[in-house]
C-alpha cells in the first residue's frame, strides 16, 4: 500500500499489511496490532511523525524504513521485529527498546 493515512484513527484495530512509503503522520494507532506487517520503501518512507503509538504492537514486523520523529510512543511492542540498522538505535535511545542486537528487537524467552 502506498498511500497517505495521515490523521487516520485506527485505535484498537488489527492491520496486517505491506506498507510502501506510507504517511501515518498524526495518525492514532492506540492499541493497534500491526504484527507481521512489513514497512518498506525508499529511505525516509513510512512516516509516523506526531502519530500516537501507545501500546501499539509491531510484533514480528519487518521494518526496513520508517521515521518515528515526534511520534508519541509508550509501551510500543517490537517483540521479534526485524529492524533496519538505523531504526533499532533510534528506538533504544528513546527508551522504546531495551539494549539489543542492532537489526533485531528482543525475543520472548
Amino acid at each position: 500500500m502506498n498511500t497517505s493515512l495521515s490523521e487516520a484513527v485506527f485505535d484498537d484495530a488489527r492491520v496486517r499489511g505491506f506498507f510502501y512509503d506510507c504517511s501515518l503522520t498524526a495518525a492514532s494507532l492506540v492499541g493497534t496490532d500491526l504484527s507481521h506487517s512489513q514497512f518498506v520503501g525508499p529511505r525516509g518512507a513510512n512516516r509516523f511523525g506526531r502519530a500516537r503509538l501507545i501500546e501499539t504492537r509491531f510484533r514480528y514486523t519487518k521494518i526496513s524504513t520508517a521515521v518515528f520523529k515526534r511520534a508519541v510512543m509508550e509501551k510500543a511492542d517490537f517483540l521479534g521485529a526485524v529492524l533496519a540498522p538505523e531504526i533499532a538505535p533510534h528506538l533504544t535511545d528513546r527508551k522504546i527498546l531495551p539494549s539489543c542486537v542492532p537489526g533485531q528487537a528482543p525475543v520472548d524467552d
